[in-house]
């Protein structure tokens, strides 16, 4: 996490920065668990008109300077329900 407070990093950056830490580990493997399990989000210049280049990755919360709420699961599943339904339970 404190690699990804200092500047947004690409999975490539992530994993290899993550040797120091981890010298057995799979480098790429690092890096995806870092992605999938920490609260994070893309950020730009990602897709720019015209150009193209490897996601970066940021702290959701440093990001948007506010700390994550928590909602309550039902909340989501009614506004889908609303927006989509009838739906099953699958579908959810």
């Amino acid at each position: 996490m404190r690699l990804l407070e200092e500047q947004p990093r690409t999975r490539s950056e992530l994993g290899s920065c993550s040797r120091n830490c981890w010298p057995d580990a799979d480098p790429s493997a690092l890096a995806y668990a870092a992605t999938h399990h920490i609260a994070l989000c893309q950020v730009p210049p990602r897709d720019i008109w015209g150009k193209n280049g490897p996601a970066a990755w940021a702290p959701v919360e440093s990001w948007l300077g506010a700390p994550l709420r928590s909602v309550p699961v039902d909340s989501p599943v009614l506004r889908y329900l609303g927006a989509f339904g009838p739906a099953s339970v699958a579908d959810i």
